[in-house]
C-alpha cells in the first residue's frame, strides 16, 4: 500500500516521500523504496495514508534492496527439490542430491 513517510534525516533536513509498505500492523511497519533516506534507529517517522497519520519510531534498518522474494524463492526449491540452498545464484548443480 503506498503511503507517504515524513520526518527529519540524520543531516536534520525534512523530508516526505511516498513509500510502499511491505507488512503493516498494530505493532508496526515495514517499508521499502527508502534508499535516499538516512535514517537511523530510534528516529520518529510519520506515516500517512488519506487522512490517516501515525508516528513510528524506527527500530531496524535493512540495506537498501534486501527483498522477502528471495527467501521465498529458496524456501520453494527446498520443497520442491529438498536441497537447502545457502547462497545466490541458485545454478542446476547445485540441485542434484
Amino acid at each position: 500500500m503506498p503511503v507517504r513517510v515524513s520526518g527529519i534525516d540524520a543531516q536534520g533536513n525534512s523530508f516526505r516521500h511516498v513509500v510502499c509498505t511491505l507488512d503493516l500492523s498494530a505493532k508496526g511497519v515495514r517499508i521499502s523504496s527508502l534508499e535516499t533516506l538516512t535514517a537511523r534507529r530510534g528516529q520518529e517517522l510519520m506515516l500517512e495514508h488519506q487522512k490517516d497519520r501515525v508516528r513510528f519510531e524506527v527500530v531496524w534498518i535493512g540495506e537498501p534492496g534486501t527483498s522477502t522474494v528471495i527467501p521465498a524463492v529458496f524456501n520453494a526449491v527446498h520443497a520442491a527439490t529438498g536441497v537447502r540452498l545457502r547462497k545466490m545464484a541458485i545454478k542446476p548443480e547445485m540441485l542434484k542430491v
